[in-house]
């Protein structure tokens, strides 16, 4: 996935640069950086075209690995997602078919299918819900989309080009929550907020 969305963006932005090895280090090193949401920046993407920029923001959403500190969806549900999905269209195309969808050498079950299927469904939901309450105080679709993107994913290109610091402060407050969902995972923030979780049992 690295390499091939390496060679995308290192043939997309050929003709920004004087330097080939100048290039080379600023695609691998953002390509990294934003796969794994570390926060680095080698340069300013914001500056590169439009596919480039699709292609790191999709990095961003999917790059993490499982189990990481990584912000997004991680790899490990995206790719279950599409195993899942190419299932769903196999049972389709012939409804008697027994299928199975494995991961890892291992056969997932129907309820952990269904698990990942939630929490895709509970991460887009919230985002857009964040989306909307930044929205209120950016007037630009772009820039209050990759603020949001930015703190709930891990990294984009708000960071890289612009500050949060002429931001309200009901806004940084949002963000700042969709940071921690990002971060810490969906479920473990929003069981702080149910009223079982306290509970005497």
């Amino acid at each position: 996935m690295l390499l091939i969305s390496s060679a995308l963006i290192f043939i997309n932005t050929y003709n920004i640069y004087e330097k080939l090895s100048r290039q080379i280090v600023d695609v691998f090193f953002a390509v990294t950086s934003i796969s794994s949401t570390t926060g680095y920046v080698g340069s300013d993407t914001s500056r590169w075209p439009i596919f480039s920029r699709i292609i790191l923001a999709g990095l961003m959403y999917i790059g993490g690995m499982a189990g990481s500190t990584a912000g997004g969806l991680k790899m490990s549900r995206f790719v279950l997602l599409v195993k899942s999905a190419a299932n769903q269209f196999r049972m389709t195309i012939n409804p008697n078919r027994i299928t199975v969808v494995d991961f890892e050498g291992k056969t997932v079950s129907e309820r952990i299918q269904q698990s990942v299927m939630s929490y895709f469904i509970i991460h887009n939901l919230l985002f857009f819900l964040l989306f909307a309450i930044v929205a209120i105080d950016i007037n630009d679709f772009l820039l209050a989309f990759n603020a949001v993107a930015t703190t709930y994913n891990g990294l984009g290109q708000f960071g890289e080009a612009q500050t949060f610091y002429e931001l309200r402060e009901v806004s940084k407050f949002v963000l700042s929550i969709a940071m921690l969902l990002g971060r810490l995972e969906i479920y473990p923030l929003l069981l702080l907020f149910a009223p079982s979780t306290y509970k005497r049992k």
